[in-house]
């Protein structure tokens, strides 16, 4: 506590690594399609033609949302895989490791991607950013993400868009309300994975904090 009684704060920038593992591994269930493989396993069934939709990652693309400090972090595990990655912000003059986009421009250009990912934060200018708008405007059979927070996105569309076949897939590990209601249609959504706003929860955790407290004071 400092002489105006506030306490320092500190912020953990190993989020950005915890996210982007958390990110990757929804989207690599997903790709690679093994929705089907754990259900085969219960009944003992050995189906290869399951596997031949998928496309490796190096011909898809992906489009971060709230593009920052996170997003550099999801953008170098997705590069790492030869996507195509382009970041949307406010800010276009920051360091990145992507093309960046103008947010404001949008609608302009979200069709073109695979995968969205949704890291915006929650506030009156982004509450249910992605509205019944840009998921019309999202390519068919597109894939959303989102690991920002909940509020930024209208989860009624997003839920029709799924149920529709508009989406192929959705990822949420945040939502408007958590917990997440027993009477929220998502619950019944068969081609949506959730976690329960898990995505930095690592047995890490701890030890990465107190090392970079350490360096900070």
């Amino acid at each position: 506590e400092d002489s105006s009684g506030r306490a320092k704060s500190h912020f953990s920038s190993f989020h950005g690594g915890m996210i982007a593992e958390s990110f990757m591994t929804m989207l690599l269930y997903n790709n690679n399609n093994l929705k089907p493989a754990v259900e085969n396993k219960r009944v003992a069934n050995w189906e290869r033609g399951a596997f031949g939709t998928r496309s490796m990652l190096r011909n898809q693309s992906l489009l971060i949302v709230g593009y920052g400090n996170i997003g550099y972090h999801c953008a170098e595990v997705a590069k790492a895989f030869g996507m195509k990655v382009s970041g949307a912000c406010r800010n276009l003059v920051r360091e990145s490791n992507c093309e960046l986009l103008n947010i404001a421009d949008i609608s302009e250009f979200i069709g073109e991607y695979d995968h969205i990912l949704d890291l915006l934060p929650g506030d009156e200018s982004t509450e249910e950013f992605f509205s019944t708008d840009l998921f019309s405007r999202m390519k068919e059979g597109a894939s959303f993400y989102n690991f920002g927070r909940g509020v930024t996105v209208d989860e009624n569309v997003l839920c029709k868009s799924l149920e529709s076949g508009k989406l192929k897939f959705a990822g949420l590990d945040v939502f408007a309300e958590e917990p997440l209601s027993e009477k929220s249609p998502l619950w019944k959504v068969d081609n949506c994975v959730m976690t329960p706003h898990s995505s930095c929860i690592y047995s890490d955790y701890l030890d990465l904090f107190i090392d970079e407290l350490k360096e900070k004071l």
